[in-house]
């Protein structure tokens, strides 16, 4: 009896290894590549957003400003730079998303993203990350020599 038992347990282990395997296989398959704002519109979807405001895949029809920022991530070389200059709630950050998520599939490169701002909103940002950056590193000093910045 255990062996019967022991034998469909590893029957039903391997049906399930082996179907595993074909679905990972299935999804590492080499895609055609598309352009980034392309790929953003099958690709990115808001059903499952709580905040936004329609619940569906992309539509770049609706915003058709975001095409360009967003193919621009879509280049050959070692160095791009694009200025976006727009004003707030138009998608700028969505841009930068789609075409980052979209590098991460088709063309991989070191990214860096920056705002304006941040280099104003430096104090903000550091009493905002400073509960992080304490517990952080309590693992690697003793508390009595953490300092709070003055």
């Amino acid at each position: 009896m255990e062996s019967t038992c022991g034998q469909l347990y590893h029957q039903a282990l391997h049906r399930s290894v082996k179907s595993r395997i074909r679905v990972a296989v299935s999804n590492l398959s080499i895609k055609q590549k598309v352009s980034p704002a392309d790929w953003a519109e099958e690709n990115v979807d808001f059903k499952h957003v709580v905040s936004a405001r329609i619940r569906s895949k992309l539509d770049l029809s609706l915003t058709p400003y975001l095409r360009g920022p967003i193919d621009a991530w879509d280049f050959a070389g070692t160095r791009r730079e694009v200025t976006v200059c727009a004003p707030e709630q138009t998608g700028k950050t969505l841009a930068w998303v789609c075409g980052l998520l979209w590098t991460f599939i088709f063309q991989q490169c070191l990214s860096l993203v920056c705002y304006e701002s941040d280099d104003k909103d430096v104090t903000s940002r550091l009493a905002l990350q400073l509960p992080d950056l304490e517990m952080s590193s309590a693992a690697y000093t003793t508390p009595s020599r953490m300092k709070r910045p003055s």
